[in-house]
């Protein structure tokens, strides 16, 4: 329980904050942290937060880090506010539209849109990762789920402050953005390297790919999952899963394996060296000819290493060959467009154009157990729809074996192993159920727009269900067609994909039914606008 919610008495004072000419009755919370006083005083004054002085305290200035407690500050005190407000923004081209005034019913659906996120100066790279979170049902109902411990370390303070965070947007419309004061101030305290600044004393900006992988590797540290009995976090249980990535949110929910040889290319004698590598996200590094994501995974799943041999007592030359041993529900993908060049000492952009797909297909590039394990999966699949369509059932027992088969094609095991979990709270997806398909859907992308690294602006765009995109510009939210989604492969200073996000759905395992039925000449499931009439 907070302690906060412990408290006899609430620690409120009323003060008032002068600036310039004008004077605000501001209720302090001494209970909060400095920076969360000084977002009511950017919301009234519209000074940023870097450039608010704050005087009429002990010691001079009002510090960050600050204790209230140990400032002195009363009721009903005056404190002194010094810094200019932001530029304020050049008046849209066309008059605001209220809906009153809206003649089209459509214009004023638009007011139903998500709402976006305040930039709090260079935030951009964490609105567009919160963006995307907030799109993943499974996360954002788990984090409801969550039980932080007690004395508030930073790691739980930030599971809790996504969780608040991603509420307050379902709650919320683009009619108003929201201000992630509390997030960014946990986000950077927690993760110190994102609160640096420039030489000009703003904050600076910070990589979209880092971001996000910080926030997974807190919940996969933080969240833990009870498997057969062990000890968890969250409200609810769960058996356990096939491979090793399941005792956790962030392994669950994006958990990568793969199994890889090493092979001395010098050597030939030498042992292969076999290991297993788990991992959030697939890196793909844009070498000379990719020029679409698939080709860009695979090249990504060789290379080449020196190292030293113990067979030839010097360095030598290995080749590293990995393939796909789990795939998770989510499956994120990085562009590597941020490369360190020694000549300039600096990192730069590769603005090279590199297509992706709506569906993408990973089946050529499993291990031999995992491609076992699938091959059984769309067979179970194939049958039981032909058999519902009215076509030869299935060998009793056959489907379902060949589905069972396990990796090492003796002892049965769940191919789906969220088909005979018990009743509980936490989402399917989070209960370890691996992707047996193989195969994804797009449905976010956070995108880079500028050609320096240290610069730039990112962007989330997010697949809706009725197959529009909707792009998230920090407060900005419009929405827009999938047409719009091919501009975004690169080659350019427009926006290029830098991160794409790959779901498994209920409408693959749809479509693999319905391509069997039609491959044995049986009817296809009517749509259910069909089935409706």
């Amino acid at each position: 329980v907070d302690a906060r919610l412990s408290s006899p008495t609430p620690a409120m004072l009323n003060v008032t904050v002068k600036w310039g000419k004008q004077k605000f009755p501001v209720e302090l919370d001494t209970r909060e942290p400095v920076p969360v006083f000084k977002a009511q005083l950017f919301a009234l004054t519209g000074v940023p937060l870097e450039r608010q002085k704050i005087m009429g305290v002990k010691g001079g200035f009002l510090k960050d880090d600050a204790d209230w407690a140990a400032v002195g500050v009363k009721a009903d005190q005056t404190l002194m506010l010094m810094g200019t407000a932001e530029k304020l923004p050049d008046p849209p081209p066309e008059p605001t539209k209220f809906v009153e005034d809206m003649p089209d019913v459509a214009d004023a659906a638009d007011l139903a849109n998500p709402a976006g996120l305040r930039n709090l100066g260079n935030t951009c790279y964490l609105n567009s990762s919160v963006q995307v979170m907030r799109h993943i049902p499974e996360l954002h109902k788990t984090l409801q789920t969550y039980k932080a411990p007690a004395g508030g370390e930073p790691g739980s303070q930030l599971v809790m402050a996504t969780r608040d965070l991603i509420s307050e947007l379902d709650r919320s419309t683009s009619a108003r953005e929201v201000l992630p004061m509390r997030f960014v101030q946990t986000f950077r305290t927690m993760f110190p390297r994102f609160a640096e600044q420039t030489e000009q004393g703003g904050y600076a900006q910070q990589d979209a790919e880092e971001c996000w992988s910080q926030i997974v590797t807190n919940l996969s540290s933080r969240m833990r999952l009870a498997t057969d009995g062990s000890a968890s976090n969250l409200e609810g249980t769960m058996a356990a899963g096939e491979t090793t990535l399941q005792d956790n949110l962030g392994d669950a929910l994006f958990g990568i394996q793969m199994s890889s040889e090493l092979k001395c290319e010098e050597a030939t004698d030498e042992p292969a060296q076999n290991s297993t590598e788990c991992m959030h996200r697939l890196s793909c590094h844009l070498k000379q000819g990719v020029a679409h994501l698939y080709n860009a995974i695979e090249g990504s799943l060789e290379e080449m290493i020196d190292k030293h041999s113990h067979t030839l007592g010097r360095e030598a030359r290995y080749k590293k060959t990995s393939r796909i041993a789990r795939l998770p529900p989510y499956l994120p993908v990085q562009f590597v467009r941020f490369a360190w060049r020694a000549d300039s000492q600096k990192r730069c952009k590769v603005l090279k154009e590199v297509s992706f797909p709506d569906m993408l297909d990973l089946r050529n590039l499993l291990d031999p157990d995992l491609t076992k394990r699938v091959n059984a999966y769309w067979r179970k699949l194939e049958e039981e729809a032909v058999a519902e369509a009215g076509g030869a059932p299935a060998a009793e027992g056959e489907a379902a074996a060949a589905a069972a088969m396990d990796v090492d094609g003796g002892a049965p095991a769940s191919a789906d192993a969220g088909a005979n979990l018990p009743s509980i709270e936490l989402p399917e997806a989070v209960t370890s159920r691996d992707n047996l398909t193989g195969r994804y859907e797009l449905f976010a992308i956070v995108t880079h727009e500028g050609r320096t690294a240290e610069g730039g602006h990112y962007v989330a765009w997010v697949k809706q269900d009725d197959g529009q995109w909707i792009v998230f510009d920090d407060e900005t939210v419009a929405r827009v067609t999938a047409d719009k989604i091919k501009k975004l492969h690169g080659g350019g200073d427009y926006h290029m994909a830098y991160m794409c996000f790959y779901r498994h759905s209920d409408n693959i395992e749809a479509e693999i039914r319905e391509n069997a039925r039609r491959s044995a000449g049986l009817p296809t499931k009517p749509k259910a606008s069909e089935e409706a009439k």
